[in-house]
């Protein structure tokens, strides 16, 4: 299913896709074989993993200038602390989401992105932490970010984005 739901991101031109909770559950080695050591795009996408060359595939960001508009787009992916503590392999390890997203930044400015993506992994449902409310907050806390893609509790994604307003 992991593999043919990439093949098809693949096919729709996605530059990235981020790991998140359920890529977690099947153990980021098996996400790393299954797709990433194999094929450049979508590439699988983790800027807050601690030790990253335990996972060569996996990468920080990924960036593509857009045919026609020369606009250069720079994505990157972080893991919020709803997934992270559920993830129970000892080999992933996360630093912490402000620190990660600095980093990132400073790499999407050496690059002369102009326009940053992030893509936000907290969990959807309103267990003990709650996804969304950490995507509005890396909203607030990061308006260099002026697209954040998180994910949703219902099933459609909503018709108009959250507006963080941070004047």
């Amino acid at each position: 299913k992991y593999r043919y739901s990439m093949m098809s991101l693949k096919e729709m031109g996605y530059l990235g896709v981020g790991a998140g909770e359920y890529e977690g559950a099947l153990a980021l080695g098996k996400v790393e074989g299954e797709w990433a050591a194999n094929f450049p795009q979508p590439a699988v996408l983790i800027g807050n993993l601690q030790e990253p060359d335990n996972f060569p595939f996996l990468k920080a960001l990924e960036t593509q200038t857009v045919p026609g508009v020369n606009l250069k787009v720079g994505v990157t992916s972080i893991v919020g602390h709803s997934v992270t503590e559920h993830i129970k392999d000892p080999a992933v390890k996360f630093k912490g989401s402000a620190d990660a997203l600095r980093e990132q930044l400073k790499k999407m400015q050496e690059e002369k992105v102009e326009l940053p993506v992030l893509l936000y992994h907290g969990l959807a449902t309103p267990r003990k932490s709650d996804g969304l409310k950490e995507a509005i907050r890396c909203a607030e806390t990061f308006p260099q970010f002026p697209v954040i893609v998180c994910l949703s509790e219902e099933d459609e994604p909503p018709g108009h984005p959250i507006v963080v307003d941070n004047e």
